[in-house]
């Protein structure tokens, strides 16, 4: 919905929905192009075209229980594949959830990430002497970078990323593969349609 479509709606509604009407979302955030997103990152275009539906994801009428080991190994190679795009989703939400758990590492690596874009931004910016009472002192950028990372690493070490990277891992798994392994195939089709 455009910005003109939704103003010409609004403006018919009664004055008692004032606080919505000053609320939108252009159309330019609302629709993906996937056009420009294959152009820019076909790896992002892939995932987001095979991604399946919520629905055919927890389908609860496909749960079942494998008969023997040679069952579930089918099960879980077709449904790794056939749902790849899911699992990864789901493998980055654990994964934002255990960052928001752990202030100390969320913290300590947007510290790091935030100076190294800065530092990239404006590293033709830096000079390469600086005057520092009355003594000239040569700057090299590589210093700079070791000063960041010198600053952050024992934060980030003290922000038990071992445990946090053990608990992702741990999570992710036991998750992904509980799913694949209950999840009925849905038949040849899917396992020959995503082998490529």
């Amino acid at each position: 919905m455009s910005y003109n479509q939704y103003s010409n709606s609004s403006s018919n509604s009664s004055s008692n929905n004032a606080s919505s009407r000053m609320t939108f979302i252009p159309s330019q955030f609302t629709e993906i192009d996937l056009e420009q997103i294959k152009q820019n990152n076909p790896y992002i275009h892939h995932k987001l075209t095979t991604f399946k539906p919520l629905k055919d994801f927890l389908n609860i009428t496909r749960v079942k229980l494998p008969q023997d080991f040679k069952d579930w190994q089918k099960r879980v190679v077709t449904n790794l594949n056939y749902f790849n795009s899911n699992y990864h989703a789901l493998v980055g939400l654990v994964s934002l959830i255990l960052l928001f758990r752990n202030w100390w590492l969320l913290f300590s690596l947007g510290f790091l990430l935030t100076g190294i874009i800065l530092l990239n931004k404006y590293e033709h910016k830096l000079e390469e002497t600086i005057y520092f009472q009355g003594q000239q002192i040569q700057v090299n950028k590589n210093y700079i970078y070791l000063g960041l990372f010198c600053l952050t690493l024992p934060v980030i070490l003290y922000s038990s990323p071992f445990s946090t990277l053990l608990s992702l891992v741990s999570i992710s798994a036991s998750v992904v593969l509980l799913h694949a392994s209950v999840m009925d195939t849905q038949g040849e089709t899917s396992f020959n349609e995503y082998a490529v």
